[in-house]
Parts: structure tokens; C-alpha cells; sequence
């Protein structure tokens, strides 16, 4: 399915939230790690400058954003909710998003 077409026309409503590095953007000292991938139901993943981790386990990052994850909803509450429910989803650490994109 073409989620770009859909969104264009009109159709649905876009949420997209960024996980970045904890420390973002003053200090990127942290070693981040997110697992749980199989575990995303409603969002598309974007990855931001990372590669796969040498011992095959995950990724690896290189930049302070690491990844945006992207749900559509027919409504603004239902594509929030859903690209949310799917963050909540990842095993996340050092990792930091806003809590608030999409909120009225």
C-alpha cells in the first residue's frame, strides 16, 4: 500500500514522532539501543544514519535522531494514537521523543 498517495489526497492524517539519542542535541554521549521491531503494528519506521550492528544484534546509530516512526489514522487522535501505541511497543534505551506531537 502507498502510504504517500494516500496522505496527499487526503485521506488520512500523518503523526510522525523522532527517537533520538538521550542527550540530544546538548550532550550525544549515550550508547542507544532499540529492539522490538516485530512488535510494530500501525507506523512505518524511518531510519536515520544507522547501519546494521556488527554482532548482527539490531542497529547501530551514528546522529543524534535515530529513527521516526510513522502512523496514519483517519482522524489526527487516531494516527497520535497509534504511532504512540507502537512507540510504546520498541525496547528503547538512552532513547528520548517528545510526548507531545499531534496534540491539541
Amino acid at each position: 500500500e502507498a502510504m504517500g498517495s494516500e496522505v496527499a489526497f487526503g485521506k488520512h492524517t500523518a503523526v510522525s514522532v523522532v527517537l533520538a539519542r538521550k542527550g540530544y542535541p546538548v550532550e550525544e554521549t549515550a550508547s542507544p539501543r532499540i529492539g522490538g521491531f516485530d512488535n510494530i503494528k500501525d507506523s512505518v519506521l524511518f531510519h536515520s544514519v544507522s547501519e546494521t550492528d556488527p554482532s548482527g544484534q539490531g542497529f547501530s546509530f551514528k546522529g543524534g535522531r535515530l529513527l521516526t516512526v510513522t502512523a496514519l489514522g483517519d482522524t489526527l487522535a487516531l494516527a497520535r494514537a497509534a504511532c504512540y501505541e507502537d512507540i510504546g511497543r520498541l525496547d528503547l534505551q538512552d532513547v528520548i521523543y517528545r510526548h507531545d506531537i499531534g496534540a491539541m
